[in-house]
């Protein structure tokens, strides 16, 4: 149609003006609303050319979701709903070519074509489709039809029960707060969907719709849910969150609501927040970003504690309370949430955190109201603080249930930032490594988190018991990292920022110094695990010279897992585990035994061989004895003793059957990623030619163990992820990933690797060797540190095997963009590369490929 296309034309022409405007005003609300406008326009003018060729009569085209509300971002779904009385011939030819003529001027539409008695049997059906139904506005057509709509779903949101559809709305967002596992400060925010995101105004607005019969905020003012004040709040960063959106949207040129680093770059130029000594520009506007997503977080609780309590006790609260009989006098609970009975000055600033203990004892939450008051007192609050009370903060960082909430709230209301300056320098502050996947603040709360899960697990549970200065571990976690970006190496830097808070925390002298170390510290036993043979005695004495009681390497091997735990989803793999918990075993036994290295490593793996034969059933136990010669030592302390044992019968099957390749796959639960073991004979480019087989399958190697037997036999274990960052659990992937290794291993041709998803903005990362023959007896040592890409570690074991050098073991470490590989090779007569020339060839090749 001459038509359409005209209308594509003046479309995207309105649009592009509109994007110019959004450059200079920067106002996502204005633009939405012009672009709901734009698009009504044009819809208007469809429908009518489209009458020409396909005539209808008695409908109505109403405008549903978000374009009903006149919300409509760039790429936002346009939501519509053709409204029809009587069947007619034409209606689907005519839906066909506006959907089409809608499609082709790049509008993501979807159009429902229904009588009003259909309409309302999908609403009561569907839960989605009410909520979408109840914001509605009139385009085209019968607008006494359209009026008829919004009384029956009106009456039939009456009928369906009120607090039934707002607690299914409720729950909704619970499900979606819980995925998100409280988080919001994420490097990467979802600005839609994530907590404090814009879904959360939407949820306010569904409920208020169900329950008050109110479409507008600002209604809400007259019920006494909100105050004029919180309103305009609300307004306020609704609006900050509508204008990131649409820039996203507009950079991306397509859905999705994610703010990747790229984006930050681009969206913190463009709302002109610009460098200064302090801070970046793009730091300054991601902290501006929290503060808006942390308003709406409280809004959202405040709106919460006005509803009525049947409604928040099975949705918010998932239960009902405990009962509370040794709740203290000064507080009671309303709704479920704990709060003051007096808000007098005096009464406030000497029992406030009172309310915290509550709050953690039993197991309820804080009062939107009272976390209010703190916020505006905290000045006056630091001001007030006495001994007593900075013992109870010590008392929640060292609680013995899970403190992650109250600190949040402390941290939120900025009372923890008031009381500790030196922790509050860290709020909202944003690591570019891609490796960190929180903001630091948020980072150090979750240590706790993870440290309060550890302590599940009998065998952290049995290391924590250990301790004799437990709470030196809990404030060490909580304050580790607040050097970072400080004027020296943030580990000194915090050690001596925490030092300060000492002078106010009545901390005991053993204590401090034991937090003090631990933070000082905190890098070392990661460093070491990962970059170095944690079996090799001279590594374990350099170790315990610095770690050197069993109080130290206890508590810092706890640290160390929750430091790693608290970075993101799934970098604590169980690769990184076993290499730390070989240096626990080693260094506490080196310990007792003092300098006796001939002995300590044995005696640690014959406890772990004797705990993995328990654990045996009859056939494999005799197995396991029979060749567990073939085995290096390491082997006993690279896996848990349930990994071992599954390899063992992995390696059985292998033998008894007479193979030549075994591919297995293992998961232990996890979604996120898994181990893949491969066993074959050894052979010179065997490691290259597994790596080229999961490289073809788009699989994303997160770490490995490469184990050699002194049978010629090799076991490689590698800890795997999908280019969706998604465990390999479908029985058809898994295959498809067995075909390739097995053609690569068989020195067939694979397939081109095609790149399935955009590839993310690169963080530079300086390019490092170091050779070292001193590490390893046998072996020469390449320590490699690099950016990450994809196709790396193959092109690096393809310069190995050009230049004949042979692998002899791999340690490959993902830290989100950087790669930290170890790789000890040989000659082909199996003895150290000690030629200076050929060294420098390898070098110079493989700084070639990294630059």
């Amino acid at each position: 149609m001459k038509k359409a296309l005209e209308l594509k034309k003046k479309y995207q022409n309105e649009r592009e003006k509109l994007f110019g405007t959004l450059i200079k005003s920067n106002d996502g609300v204005q633009f939405n609303q012009n672009h709901t406008q734009l698009v009504d326009q044009i819809v208007k003018e469809l429908v009518k050319e489209i009458q020409n060729q396909f005539p209808v009569s008695n409908f109505s085209l109403i405008a549903v979701g978000g374009y009903g509300r006149q919300d409509l971002s760039p790429k936002s779904d346009v939501d519509l709903l053709f409204l029809y009385q009587k069947s007619n011939k034409n209606i689907r030819e005519f839906i066909t070519a506006l959907n089409n003529s809608l499609w082709d001027l790049g509008l993501e539409v979807g159009i429902s074509f229904l009588t009003l008695k259909q309409a309302i049997i999908d609403s009561k059906k569907d839960i989605k489709t009410v909520t979408k139904f109840a914001e509605s506005r009139h385009l085209i057509g019968d607008e006494d039809y359209y009026g008829e709509f919004v009384r029956s779903i009106k009456i039939l949101i009456g009928k369906l029960n009120s607090l039934k559809l707002s607690e299914k709305k409720l729950l909704e967002l619970v499900e979606r707060h819980d995925y998100y596992l409280g988080i919001k400060s994420n490097l990467e925010p979802q600005i839609k969907e994530g907590i404090g995101g814009l879904r959360d105004i939407h949820t306010i607005i569904w409920v208020s719709i169900f329950m008050f019969n109110i479409l507008k905020l600002e209604d809400l003012i007259q019920i006494n849910i909100f105050t004029s004040k919180e309103i305009k709040e609300l307004r306020s960063a609704w609006k900050f969150l509508l204008t990131v959106r649409a820039f996203v949207h507009l950079f991306n040129d397509s859905k999705g609501d994610s703010l990747s680093i790229e984006n930050q770059l681009k969206i913190s130029k463009k709302l002109s927040y610009r460098n200064n000594q302090k801070e970046k520009g793009v730091e300054r506007f991601m902290k501006h970003l929290f503060v808006n997503i942390a308003k709406i977080e409280s809004l959202l609780n405040t709106f919460y504690s006005k509803l009525p309590e049947e409604l928040i006790i099975k949705t918010i609260h998932k239960s009902k309370p405990a009962k509370t009989k040794s709740l203290d006098k000064k507080y009671f609970i309303e709704k479920g949430f704990v709060h003051l009975k007096n808000y007098n000055s005096n009464n406030l600033l000497q029992n406030w955190l009172g309310v915290f203990e509550s709050s953690l004892k039993h197991n309820l939450f804080v009062h939107p109201r009272f976390l209010k008051v703190i916020e505006e007192k905290k000045k006056q609050i630091k001001k007030s603080m006495t001994p007593d009370q900075y013992e109870i903060i010590i008392d929640i960082i060292s609680s013995k249930k899970n403190p992650i909430q109250v600190l949040r709230n402390l941290n939120d209301t900025k009372v923890l930032n008031e009381l500790f300056p030196e922790f509050g320098r860290v709020w909202g502050q944003v690591q570019f490594d891609i490796y960190h996947h929180y903001t630091t603040d948020e980072h150090l709360l979750l240590t706790l988190y993870h440290l309060h899960e550890l302590k599940k697990k009998s065998f952290y549970k049995e290391i924590y018991s250990r301790l004799h200065q437990k709470v030196a571990l809990h404030v060490a976690l909580l304050f580790h990292d607040i050097g970072k970006k400080g004027p020296k190496s943030h580990s000194i830097y915090g050690k001596e920022l925490t030092q300060k808070i000492f002078k106010r925390l009545p901390l005991s002298v053993e204590d401090q110094e034991l937090s003090l170390w631990l933070i000082e510290n905190h890098l070392l036993m990661s460093d070491i695990a990962f970059k170095n043979d944690p079996q090799d005695p001279d590594v374990i004495a350099s170790f315990t010279a610095i770690a050197n009681t069993q109080e130290k390497v206890n508590s810092l091997f706890l640290f160390t897992l929750c430091d790693i735990a608290a970075v993101g989803p799934n970098i604590l793999n169980e690769w990184r585990i076993s290499l730390l918990r070989s240096l626990l075993f080693n260094a506490r036994d080196f310990l007792q035994r003092g300098l006796d290295t001939a002995n300590y490593s044995s005696s640690v793996q014959e406890s772990l061989k004797k705990m993995v034969l328990e654990q045996a059933d009859k056939e494999m136990k005799l197995f396991i004895k029979k060749t567990m010669r073939y085995f290096p030592n390491l082997y006993w302390e690279a896996f848990a003793s349930k990994m071992i044992l599954d390899i063992f019968g992995f390696y059985h099957d292998y033998q008894k059957n007479k193979k030549e390749l075994s591919v297995k796959f293992l998961n232990y639960n996890n979604n996120e990623y898994g181990a893949v073991i491969v066993i074959c004979p050894n052979r010179s480019g065997v490691l290259k030619d597994i790596v080229a087989g999961f490289h073809s399958s788009q699989i994303n190697i997160l770490g490995s163990r490469i184990i050699s037997l002194n049978n010629n036999d090799i076991i490689d274990v590698f800890w795997v992820t999908s280019s969706i960052q998604k465990a390999i659990i479908e029985k058809n992937e898994q295959e498809r990933v067995i075909q390739n290794i097995t053609a690569s291993l068989n020195q067939e041709e694979l397939e081109t690797y095609q790149t399935l998803f955009q590839t993310k903005i690169k963080v530079e990362v300086e390019p490092r060797i170091t050779i070292d023959n001193q590490m390893s007896k046998l072996a020469t040592t390449f320590q490699i540190l690099s950016g990450d890409r994809q196709g790396l570690l193959m092109d690096i074991l393809q310069i190995f095997h050009d230049q004949n050098m042979s692998v002899q073991s791999a340690k490959i470490s993902t830290y989100g963009e950087k790669v930290f590989d170890i790789f000890q090779i040989t000659d082909l007569k199996n003895k150290k590369v000690k030629d200076t020339k050929t060294l420098k060839t390898l070098e110079d090749q493989l700084l070639k490929i990294l630059s």
